[in-house]
């Protein structure tokens, strides 16, 4: 019974050996047993020991024996085994180290990618609550404008009733005024046949001044005379040599543009007289046929070295002349001359009677008054001559002419006004 259970102790150990072996051959691993194989193999040794140990004396030492002589193989077999089984363990935790730092390694990279979506998440949290913010901002911000346009269109329906109404009464006043002018027609008619009546008068004027002022003026080669006398002050005014041009206002039929020109100066004229014009051009000067303060008034700021005028304020009115010497202080350059002749109502002779002679004159200016109109709009250093006195000075029996008398009968029939712009 003890051998009986002994064999199959040993064959338990074999079958577990060779279920080993079939495992290892299953992983790729040989184990070998060494001795152990041929034991198993060798069916005369089994028939030995099988009748050793059936001697009925021998038996138990025999079993004994064998048990001594088999135990080392044994040891070595569990041992063999206990390896394999250790490898196998080794392996298994090797295997599940290996899955072990995949798997951490895969969690980390998952722990990344979570944090990394939920910064992402944090993000798009803070811009969609910055957006809700500025939507309610906005949304407020627009319900205070809708109350503001409302507050304004409520004004303007206010607006559009008072207009409404205003309308109303703008038409009725229109159809007064209608009524009115259609009452009125037959006075326009007259009015307009007045005006009509004035400008022919105007033109009939026109045709006449030229000759008339022939007459009474005096003759070509005496007006340069007169004239020539001005010539010294635009030659010592830097302005008017330095090319600046020299502006005559009314300049009739030239005579000062001639001698400008001849000594060298650039010469402009303006003349309101078609006739005057028209010769003056004839002469080859450069006249412009306009009103002389609208002229002026087109001219840019100090673009003149002199402006000049020789019996012309006397046909305009206060207020006209008054604006003719305020462009000229604007036109004329730094330095620039303006001259201003005109008839001496100081001279009762011709206050009272010549003056009258060029029936458009409007009336004499005296030379204090115009001397303190110039100074007031700005031009300085005002000089006044005297000009052309009487030659057929009257005289009494014993030859004595009273002073004071002399001046206002026989004294200058005409006077200029130099003054200067700084």
């Amino acid at each position: 019974m003890n051998q009986r259970q002994a064999i199959t102790g040993i064959q338990e150990i074999r079958d577990a050996i060779r279920a080993e072996q079939r495992r290892a051959r299953r992983f790729g691993d040989q184990v070998a047993l060494g001795p152990l194989a041929s034991v198993s193999g060798a069916s005369h040794s089994r028939r030995i020991i099988s009748a050793v140990r059936a001697l009925p004396l021998l038996g138990r030492p025999a079993r004994w024996a064998y048990g001594l002589y088999m135990a080392p193989r044994r040891i070595r077999d569990l041992l063999v085994l206990i390896r394999m089984r250790e490898d196998e363990a080794n392996g298994a935790r090797m295997e599940r180290e290996k899955l072990g730092a995949s798997l951490q390694a895969d969690m980390v990279s998952y722990h990344r990618l979570l944090q990394a979506e939920i910064q992402k998440l944090r993000l798009t949290s803070d811009e969609v609550e910055a957006g809700l913010a500025g939507l309610g901002q906005s949304l407020s911000d627009q319900g205070a404008g809708i109350h503001d346009l409302q507050e304004r269109l409520k004004a303007v329906a206010m607006r559009a009733a008072d207009l409404g109404r205003n309308l109303a009464s703008a038409e009725n006043r229109l159809g007064a005024l209608q009524a009115e002018v259609s009452g009125m027609g037959e006075p326009l008619a007259v009015v307009r046949a007045e005006q009509d009546e004035e400008r022919r008068r105007e033109e009939a004027v026109a045709a006449v001044y030229p000759r008339l002022e022939s007459h009474f003026r005096g003759s070509r080669d005496l007006i340069k005379e007169r004239q020539s006398i001005y010539l010294p002050y635009l030659l010592a005014t830097e302005a008017a040599k330095n090319g600046l041009p020299v502006l005559d206002l009314g300049c009739g039929r030239g005579e000062w543009l001639e001698l400008l020109a001849g000594n060298g100066f650039v010469a402009r004229g303006v003349e309101q007289n078609q006739e005057f014009a028209g010769e003056c051009r004839r002469r080859g000067l450069v006249v412009e046929e306009a009103e002389a303060g609208l002229f002026l008034a087109g001219l840019k700021s100090e673009s003149v070295g002199g402006v000049t005028a020789f019996h012309l304020l006397e046909h305009l009115s206060f207020a006209a002349w008054l604006g003719i010497l305020q462009e000229t202080v604007r036109v004329l350059a730094p330095g620039g001359v303006a001259i201003f002749e005109t008839p001496n109502p100081e001279n009762l002779l011709v206050s009272s009677s010549d003056f009258f002679l060029d029936p458009t004159h409007q009336r004499p200016i005296p030379s204090r008054l115009l001397c303190y109109v110039a100074k007031t709009v700005g031009l300085v250093r005002g000089r006044v001559l005297e000009l052309h006195p009487r030659r057929d000075e009257a005289q009494k029996p014993d030859g004595a002419v009273e002073p004071l008398l002399d001046r206002h009968l026989l004294g200058p029939q005409d006077y200029a006004l130099l003054a200067w712009k700084d």
